[in-house]
């Protein structure tokens, strides 16, 4: 099932929501547990659901085309086999290290926080149970002194609490999201070639992963005493 497929039904200024759901069963059409849709409650980005429960976001959508999952018809079974799925790993299952927390699939434990946040509950967080997430070591007072730090190769939080601008360049995109004191990060939102455009997160940010090397870049409020620490 192609990405492509869903956001041809779909528009920039769209507030519905394209979807496509599963079969009941192998037998029965009738509508399953399982859907697959475009959400446009911030910046347009694929989520897997299981009921009302997210499995799977793909990320900000960049303007590259991808797949969700992959099927091949096998003739001798006479059945469809299962050849490409969006969770590879652990860390593709949906906000697995919480707030402000960053799932990386080459670490053991795989979650940490963000440099410059902390585990909300330390005991928790040595037991290997994120569900409480991150918070900050010191809280931001909107002062002029805070600023960005730069984190690449990430995978972008979840979008449906965020805004965008496609004709903003990135520096433009940090005077506004400086401006604003509810804004909490903020990248290029079309980050192919050489990135363009705005968008910027206003809640905590979710559904952080780290790659090794290929990933989108993330830029994090923080106060001053935490500024030139987070680099990764």
């Amino acid at each position: 099932m192609v990405i492509n497929e869903l956001f041809n039904h779909i528009s920039e200024e769209s507030d519905c929501e394209t979807s496509y759901t599963s079969w009941k069963s192998n037998d029965d059409p009738a509508a399953g547990e399982f859907s697959m849709s475009v959400n446009t409650e911030g910046y347009p980005q694929v989520i897997l659901r299981d009921g009302e429960k997210i499995k799977f976001r793909a990320g900000p959508w960049n303007g590259l085309s991808g797949s969700i999952e992959r099927l091949l018809w096998v003739d001798s079974m006479q059945d469809w086999t299962l050849y490409l799925a969006p969770e590879s790993d652990h860390c593709d299952r949906y906000a697995v290290c919480k707030a402000f927390g960053s799932c990386n699939i080459d670490n053991s434990p795989v979650c940490e926080c963000l440099k410059g946040f902390e585990p909300i509950s330390p005991e928790q967080w040595r037991i290997a149970d994120w569900s409480q997430g991150c918070r900050r070591r010191i809280r931001l007072d909107c002062g002029p002194g805070e600023g960005f730090n730069k984190y690449t190769n990430v995978k972008l939080p979840d979008t449906r609490a965020s805004w965008y601008n496609q004709t903003m360049t990135l520096g433009e995109c940090e005077k506004v999201c400086k401006r604003n004191c509810s804004c909490t990060a903020y990248t290029n939102s079309n980050s192919s070639g050489t990135g363009s455009g705005c968008l910027l997160w206003f809640r905590d940010l979710i559904d952080i992963r780290t790659f090794a090397e290929t990933g989108d870049t993330l830029y994090i409020r923080m106060p001053p005493s935490e500024l030139g620490k987070s680099k990764q």
